[in-house]
């Protein structure tokens, strides 16, 4: 964002900005860096057959859960019948079927809204 510095010269303020510019650049792309890999697994299991899903998620998320599993079958618009064999052919609990898994397995607007000010922060130090 550039906004004039008050008081400075134009050389400054514009180095002010630049270096405002570079630490926001950072952290966003630390954040699209932390998180680029769970958001080509999700694409990809999205993207796979409805008979293949139960074992390449095994494979994809060793340790994922039923909430992401769940959520992942929603975005497919798997029927419930077909997420309850899915689950149950994994051995996880169907319970998060009754819930809007997708809602609690991604982030809320209220973290989007946490990163933000996290950078906010970032930016002003």
């Amino acid at each position: 964002m550039r906004l004039p510095n008050i008081g400075k010269d134009q050389k400054s303020a514009e180095r002010a900005n630049e270096g405002e510019s570079n630490v926001s650049n950072r952290i966003l792309a630390g954040l699209i860096s932390a998180h680029i890999g769970q958001i080509e697994i999700v694409l990809k299991l999205i993207s796979l057959p409805k008979e293949k899903l139960a074992e390449n998620f095994r494979v994809m998320c060793p340790d994922g859960m039923e909430m992401i599993l769940v959520s992942i079958m929603n975005l497919k618009g798997m029927k419930k019948p077909e997420q309850v064999a899915t689950l149950e052919k994994l051995g996880m609990n169907s319970s998060y079927l009754a819930d809007e898994g997708i809602i609690a397995a991604f982030p809320s607007s209220e973290n989007a809204q946490n990163i933000a000010s996290k950078m906010e922060s970032g930016m002003r130090s």
